[in-house]
């Protein structure tokens, strides 16, 4: 992909692929490139590519928390991981080589925003690390869809 731009005193550009409703998240192949010009600043970020998690203590405690709900079901949960692929949010992520990453939830858990997002529920607020047990239902729901869609289009990974 080429892209020239004509600098302004403000500019944003912003490029993502397409990506099917139909599938779940990757971060392999879509990430967003964001090129901002602010006076004379530029700033560049690339988002869905893996960087350092500097996760905060209670976003570790709640990937733990969802990760005893999956064991609890009898879930392998040795291929899921904590991964920073923003800077709002990291992501609870199953990690394939192919075809890439399965996001099964996003958690934000700082002193000002308290949340986690599936795509089952979307965005919801929490107070503690320990309320996402509310929204069990929710990481199993996305965990089977995932694994639905990886019998379908990726079924020698399930073997």
């Amino acid at each position: 992909m080429e892209v020239i731009l004509l600098i302004s005193s403000h500019l944003t550009y912003k490029y993502r692929p397409m990506v099917s409703q139909s599938q779940p998240t990757f971060a392999q192949n879509s990430a967003i490139l964001e090129l901002e010009v602010k006076s004379m600043e530029v700033k560049i970020s690339n988002y869905g590519q893996l960087r350092d998690v500097n996760a905060t203590d209670g976003e570790k405690e709640i990937f733990n928390v969802i990760m005893e709900i999956l064991a609890d079901e009898g879930i392998d949960t040795s291929k899921f991981s904590l991964v920073r692929k923003s800077d709002n949010y990291v992501t609870v992520a199953l990690l394939l080589e192919d075809p890439g990453q399965l996001d099964l939830a996003r958690i934000k858990f700082t002193p000002r925003a308290k949340w986690i997002w599936t795509s089952y529920d979307g965005k919801v607020k929490i107070h503690d690390p320990e309320d996402v047990r509310d929204y069990a239902d929710a990481f199993l729901n996305d965990y089977q869809q995932h694994i639905d869609w990886l019998e379908e289009s990726y079924p020698e990974l399930l073997k």
